[in-house]
């Protein structure tokens, strides 16, 4: 065998050769260093817009909701007109149905029009999670709507057969525009606890650095989670405005207790049973739920084991 010897001496060029190699992976590192940031950036930007884009349609739908009572003001003031002319309780109350009815159809036309529903279609694939809190926000928008519109029929109906002669000009067309207001506030109201927390589950997203979003690391909540107005809740509630002195005269309270928790109207805490039991003093002592009378006391204690049922849930 052979003698290997080991030079200790080490040249200037040892050193530059070493050196050169160093720089140059660093030189390399770095430049994929940017190209990797470059390439996350590319893909992540697109994924922000279109998490804005179904953010902003989701209040579109709120908009283009609220537009509707606006748009069936002047179908409010024929009807009056048509009361004072002499025509039927009746007459009146089915040109009205039939003028909301038409308006309904525009609206959810209007709807259609502005592919609310398929916004989501440039986010197709990318994170299941988010598909299914929007896909959940749309379905409570709908039933909102629905049940909304239900209510104006329902409560116009009220206030067209309560008329009472002498038929007095403007008296009906006050009312009715008392009642819409009324559900136009109350709309906005529930619709807010739908928009409002997807959009802050939205913003989480948007604000995650670019490499997050590529590997999907940031914390989404489930929609049963995010959105406390469940559909049995929200029923519920729906049922108990039914009432209609209560939704005519008390919107502004309801409103008010909508607006502290996102939670629905008759679901809060001690501070929200208050305000209901202050609403209820002035109110007759039977409410119609429904097609069933039930009486106020029967009532408080309905909302009472509610809050109980929603502050255990709330423990566990």
């Amino acid at each position: 065998m052979g003698n290997f010897t080991i030079n200790p001496e080490i040249t200037v060029g040892n050193i530059l050769t070493v050196g050169t190699i160093l720089i140059s992976m660093i030189s390399i590192l770095i430049s994929w260093g940017k190209d990797r940031r470059l390439r996350q950036k590319e893909y992540a930007t697109p994924i922000r817009q279109s998490i804005g884009i179904i953010a902003a349609k989701l209040e579109r739908w709120k908009e283009i909701s609220i537009s509707f009572f606006e748009n069936i003001q002047p179908f409010l003031t024929d009807a009056d007109v048509m009361l004072s002319k002499g025509e039927t309780l009746e007459a009146v109350r089915d040109d009205l149905w039939r003028s909301l009815v038409e308006a309904r159809a525009k609206y959810s036309q209007q709807i259609l029009d502005e592919n609310i529903e398929t916004a989501y279609a440039e986010l197709h694939g990318y994170d299941p999670r988010i598909r299914k809190l929007f896909v959940e926000a749309i379905n409570r928008l709908r039933s909102t709507d629905k049940t909304m519109f239900n209510l104006v029929l329902e409560l116009t109906q009220k206030d067209i057969q309560i008329t009472e002669e002498p038929y007095i000009s403007a008296k009906l067309g006050n009312s009715l525009r008392e009642t819409c207001n009324s559900l136009r506030s109350i709309s906005s109201a529930l619709m807010d606890l739908i928009i409002d927390p997807f959009q802050r589950e939205m913003e989480v997203v948007l604000n995650a650095k670019d490499s997050e979003i590529v590997r999907k690391k940031f914390n989404v909540s489930t929609p049963s989670v995010l959105f406390s107005l469940d559909r049995r809740s929200l029923q519920i509630d729906i049922e108990l405005l039914k009432s209609h002195r209560l939704t005519r005269r008390n919107a502004r309270n309801l409103l008010t207790m909508c607006e502290p928790m996102p939670s629905p109207i008759f679901s809060g805490g001690k501070k929200e049973f208050a305000n209901i039991l202050k609403t209820l003093a002035d109110d007759p002592p039977q409410f119609l739920i429904g097609s069933r009378r039930i009486g106020k006391e029967s009532l408080i204690e309905q909302i009472k084991k509610k809050i109980q049922s929603d502050e255990s849930s709330e423990k566990i």
